[in-house]
C-alpha cells in the first residue's frame, strides 16, 4: 500500500488536525494538463490498524526517495523529495493458509 506520508501531508495541505481522517482535493499536472485528484488523508495509526484489522501482517515499511535520474527531470522536486518524507509504503502479507489436507484443530 502506498500513501502520502501521514507525518507531512497534513502540513502540506494546511490542515489543523493531524488525527482527522478527511478527503483532500489537489491539482496535479499530468502530461502538461491540470488534473483534479481526490484522496483521503489519515494518521499513521489508521493506515497501520486498517491493515492489521483486515488480517494482514506488515513486514516492511519504506519511506522512498527519488531515483538519482530524477534530479535532471525536476531539480526542485528532487531536492524536496530527497530531504523530507513524501510517501510511505507498507508491504502487507496475508496469513499463510494451512497446508492442503491439514486437519483443523
Amino acid at each position: 500500500m502506498s500513501v502520502h506520508h501521514p507525518g507531512e501531508d497534513w502540513r502540506w495541505f494546511g490542515r489543523p488536525d493531524y488525527f482527522r481522517t478527511e478527503q483532500i482535493e489537489d491539482t496535479w499536472t499530468v502530461a502538461g494538463k491540470p488534473r483534479t485528484v481526490r484522496f483521503y488523508r489519515r494518521p499513521l495509526s489508521a493506515c497501520f490498524n486498517a491493515l492489521r484489522d483486515a488480517g494482514f501482517t506488515v513486514d516492511r515499511l519504506l519511506e522512498p526517495q527519488p531515483q538519482p535520474a530524477g534530479r535532471e527531470v525536476d531539480p526542485e522536486g528532487y531536492a524536496s523529495m530527497s530531504t523530507a518524507p513524501h510517501f510511505l509504503h507498507f508491504r502487507a502479507l496475508t496469513p499463510k493458509a494451512p497446508p492442503s489436507g491439514a486437519a483443523a484443530r
